[in-house]
């Protein structure tokens, strides 16, 4: 893979191997001097590769050359060494310019995604729950849904109309589509970046709360009224 102008920079690279000019330096059995090197594009999403070691490196049970991770990847270099990766991803996360907070949706702007006919509550202004903070995540639900398609239909025509309409949300300063262009091999591996996505904003919106609210349509969280794990209000 040759880097190029037009692919997202790395926040940081981390060699790791046995010796002490590595970036994270493991001595156990199995590792090599220079084992693997870990490239970080987000605070969810980086390439690891294999630097032609001895005994391998395995990333979900499958030994790899070099592969696309998220923090809910599991990784063993060598024979027993247990990679902590979510710790390594965290790392990086002061590093990141916050996103703008997506558009609050207007009356009569269309239908949302997940939203079956029906009354829909009437939300409030915020003063005691967080009925304008929930309403931000209907953008977040509609891009994930538009998004999912655009990697798994097969019709070009419909893959170019659903990339414009989406306008591909920047994470980190690019693109999230430049980075699964340039990077993600696979559909199965573009599914799971952007889940990885997905699972990162689509959260409760209160402070002290911020679950991952599943992949629940939001038209459906709507009607719930109410976080399921901390009960704060949103109507």
């Amino acid at each position: 893979m040759t880097p190029d102008a037009s692919r997202p920079t790395a926040l940081r690279v981390i060699r790791i191997g046995k010796n002490k000019d590595n970036d994270l330096v493991l001595e156990k059995p199995g590792i090599s001097r220079y084992h693997a090197r870990l490239t970080l594009y987000t605070d969810f999403l980086g390439l690891l590769e294999d630097l032609d070691s001895t005994y391998g490196t395995e990333v979900d049970g499958r030994r790899i050359v070099q592969k696309m991770i998220t923090p809910s990847s599991n990784v063993v270099l060598g024979t027993i060494a247990k990679l902590d990766v979510k710790t390594l991803f965290e790392k990086v996360r002061p590093q990141l310019q916050p996103p703008p907070p997506p558009p609050i949706p207007k009356p009569g702007a269309g239908p949302i995604p997940g939203l079956t006919p029906g009354p829909i509550p009437q939300l409030t202004p915020p003063g005691g729950n967080f009925a304008e903070e929930l309403s931000r995540l209907s953008w977040h639900y509609e891009q994930y849904v538009m998004a999912k398609q655009e990697i798994l239909t097969g019709d070009p025509k419909k893959k170019a109309w659903i990339r414009v309409a989406i306008g591909w949300v920047p994470y980190a300063g690019f693109p999230l589509a430049a980075l699964i262009d340039a990077y993600v091999f696979n559909t199965s591996e573009r599914v799971q970046v952007l889940d990885e996505a997905f699972r990162r904003d689509y959260k409760c919106p209160n402070p002290a709360c911020q679950q991952f609210l599943g992949y629940v349509p939001y038209g459906e969280l709507v009607r719930q009224r109410q976080c399921r794990y901390c009960k704060c209000l949103w109507v």
